[in-house]
């Protein structure tokens, strides 16, 4: 627990693309906002942030039916010149009305074309077709397991239901289950062993917390193949010494 203090503290000094782009940042147009979550969660696989949230921004122009094209194109060329000072807000500064509905969704005839930029898009893309079949008949998924039956990723479906439900646990992914492994916080083999393991050592005030420090964490300091083991507050508590100072 004190590993993570730490951590927390010094990223709330850090602005990471998570905390711009992450699944949680919901554009106020957007009404529904478990379906943009949703969504965007699935997407996010293997897909850095801020591709999925330019993706997720696509979505919402073409399936908002009032933006005229030169709008469209204006906020794709605005969108695309990423970097740390582009602030959530200003993405939608021409965007009035949100037509990013259950119903548009499921008649959206160019919807693979929409997400190409993500890996894996043809999974998703038979993923979220799924899913949205399943919410027109039964609504949105209320628990882990139904989560579960939609093939929807244990990491994913705790951030979903922890966002608009109840805090049922902590989103580990191999990023995340890296960094723990490399502290020594846990001793585990993969991202949901990790996650269980950690519902025993973080109190539950944190749990929804703990995945964005995290992956923060990563994007900035501890990266795989270069980390920046100077910056880093925890390093003592590292197994990897070949990168320490």
């Amino acid at each position: 627990m004190d590993i993570y203090l730490k951590i927390k503290h010094l990223r709330s000094q850090i602005k990471c693309p998570v905390d711009i782009f992450g699944c949680y940042n919901i554009p106020s147009i957007v009404k529904d906002k478990k379906l943009y979550v949703l969504i965007s969660l699935i997407l996010s696989a293997q897909t850095k942030d801020e591709i999925n949230h330019q993706t997720m921004l696509n979505l919402i122009i073409n399936l908002n039916q009032t933006v005229k094209k030169d709008i469209k194109m204006l906020l794709k060329s605005f969108h695309t010149k990423i970097n740390s000072n582009i602030k959530n807000c200003l993405h939608y500064t021409f965007l009035t009305e949100s037509n990013f509905t259950l119903d548009n969704f499921i008649n959206e005839n160019n919807l693979l074309d929409l997400i190409k930029s993500v890996g894996c898009y043809n999974t998703k893309y038979k993923t979220i077709k799924n899913l949205l079949l399943f919410i027109s008949k039964n609504g949105y998924p209320s628990t882990l397991d139904e989560c579960f039956i939609k093939r929807i990723r244990r990491k994913m479906s705790i951030l979903y239901i922890n966002k608009f439900y109840e805090t049922v646990g902590i989103s580990v992914d191999t990023h995340v289950h890296r960094i723990c492994n490399l502290l020594e916080i846990v001793k585990t083999k993969n991202p949901d062993e990790t996650s269980k393991k950690l519902e025993n050592i973080i109190i539950k005030d944190e749990w929804n917390n703990f995945n964005c420090v995290f992956v923060g964490y990563k994007q900035i300091i501890c990266k795989k193949n270069k980390p920046r083991c100077d910056l880093c507050v925890v390093k003592d508590k590292c197994i990897n010494k070949k990168y320490q100072f």
